[in-house]
């Protein structure tokens, strides 16, 4: 009993100083310390897995992945692409909140600890020049990255749970596959409410952040339409978003290029194809492909379409070759990310001076600190033997079963902010509820899980949470309090599913 109340004090401290905005690698790192000394380890000891901590492969593992993330980040912003992929996926979904959630939910078949830092600055630059607030920001990247966390069969916590409990991967999978359109529907209140259906965009082009020092890049090939005032200037005012010069006949050939915003000012163009024919300028209005203030017909609409696909396409090609390096070729996160970036680096041509310079820019110890503190949570948590006490505790109390269900997997979950000790921690406690004379009972199994998941999403020790409000200069306290209302929703869709 006494190691449940030590538990739940230090993770109330935790939400408390993590509330009051105190730094959030310094609170997980007190945290540890606090919790260590309350289960009588001494400095030795607590210096000794500190050491651990921060020299363990884990460890070190992620701070380099999201250290070189970061690196990416800046070498994709300086090289346009962050811009080039909104303007062309703008032009391809007219509802900003689709774009919105799609980024981070992609990202999210990535695998890897901390992984909504990755997603974080493409909601970043979907959202510029749009009224919304961090908080919300961070909410919709943190949220719609974790859509996956109970299917994916390349999650660590999925495979673990399947060799627990001794299912096929597929049967587990398709026992919880149900709780991916529940999250994401939990998720639209707290996301999107009071957003309009084209996310309040203000004129595409004109609102989206310029890169800071734009890499030297070969003279563009201009087509006509790229640089009529006119035309494009008006049209930014009215809140078209232009999407490319359109030939219909004619070699077509991708160029690079700036078009002219209402403001005078030059940005990124989203692409277009050149040719022998007249240039045309296109735009997106509600849906629908413009070509010179007139409804596209089939051909020219078709034309506008694909080069916004394949522009899209191209700017999200470093985050696809990561995404393929690592669920095809099986890489380690790290590798694949040094990878794309050596690649970026090359094909780039950037100058030692500016790889230097982006290096210095893109690294934060912020970051490395902010990891090391979870991490030595986690350690100082699994050392000290409080997680298997308290498990045994409310296993012999008595409490009806369900509760226990309930109760294990979150609070393994809430205390580490990983769901992959759910199965290895609390599962092998609640075997015998799970049991039956028919084997173990698909539903309830999948109700426990749900409940790890939704333990670590509410976690302060979530390395993503912490790292998304860390980004977007959030406030904790109401990041967190717009996850409980889904959550919920979830853990009892969860329990509906159960008995159903």
């Amino acid at each position: 009993m006494s190691e449940l109340l030590r538990l739940i004090v230090v993770c109330l401290l935790m939400v408390v100083f993590l509330r009051r905005n105190f730094n959030l690698g310094l609170v997980m790192i007190t945290a540890a310390a606090i919790f260590g000394v309350s289960f009588g380890m001494g400095p030795a000891s607590l210096g000794a897995i500190a050491l651990k901590s921060a020299t363990s492969p884990d460890t070190l593992d992620l701070i380099v992945a999201l250290v070189l993330i970061s690196f990416l980040e800046h070498a994709m912003r300086r090289a346009g692409l962050m811009q080039r992929m909104v303007g062309a996926l703008n032009a391809l979904i007219s509802d900003r909140r689709i774009i919105m959630a799609a980024l981070p939910a992609f990202l999210g078949l990535l695998p890897s600890a901390g992984g909504a830092r990755f997603s974080a600055p493409l909601v970043h630059q979907v959202t510029a020049g749009l009224e919304i607030a961090p908080e919300r920001k961070a909410f919709i990247n943190y949220w719609y990255r974790h859509i996956w966390e109970c299917v994916m069969p390349i999650y660590p916590s999925v495979i673990v749970a399947g060799q627990v409990l001794g299912l096929p991967l597929d049967r587990l999978i398709m026992a919880m596959l149900p709780m991916v359109p529940v999250t994401i529907i939990a998720g639209i209140v707290p996301a999107f409410k009071g957003m309009t259906h084209g996310g309040a965009v203000q004129a595409a082009p004109a609102a989206l952040e310029l890169p800071a020092a734009p890499m030297p890049q070969p003279a563009p090939a201009v087509s006509a339409a790229s640089t009529i005032p006119g035309a494009l200037g008006e049209s930014a005012k009215q809140g078209i978003a232009p999407v490319a010069p359109v030939i219909p006949a004619g070699e077509a050939t991708r160029t690079a290029g700036t078009v002219e915003t209402a403001s005078g000012d030059e940005a990124p163009r989203s692409g277009g194809v050149k040719g022998s024919g007249k240039s045309k300028v296109v735009y997106m209005v509600k849906g629908k492909v413009m070509v010179e203030g007139k409804v596209a017909r089939m051909g020219e609409d078709r034309i506008g379409k694909m080069a916004c696909l394949f522009d899209a396409l191209a700017a999200l090609g470093p985050i696809i070759a990561i995404v393929a390096g690592v669920t095809v070729l099986k890489l380690d996160i790290a590798v694949a990310v040094a990878a794309v970036f050596m690649v970026m680096i090359v094909v780039g041509r950037y100058p030692a001076g500016e790889v230097w310079s982006l290096v210095r820019e893109a690294f934060s110890l912020n970051v490395v600190f902010l990891v090391f503190g979870v991490m030595l949570f986690r350690d100082i948590l699994v050392s000290s033997g409080a997680l298997n006490q308290i498990s045994a505790f409310l296993g012999a109390t008595g409490v009806p079963p369900l509760f226990l269900l309930f109760i294990l997997p979150f609070l393994v979950a809430f205390s580490t902010g990983l769901g992959v000790t759910v199965p290895g921690i609390a599962f092998p406690l609640i075997m015998g509820i799970l049991n039956t004379p028919g084997g173990i009972n698909l539903s309830l199994a999948a109700f426990a899980f749900v409940s790890g998941f939704v333990g670590a999403m509410l976690s302060p020790a979530h390395l993503c949470l912490v790292l998304t409000v860390d980004y977007f200069k959030a406030s904790f306290a109401e990041v967190q309090n717009s996850l409980w209302a889904p959550a919920i929703a979830v853990e009892l869709a969860a329990l509906v599913l159960a008995f159903l």
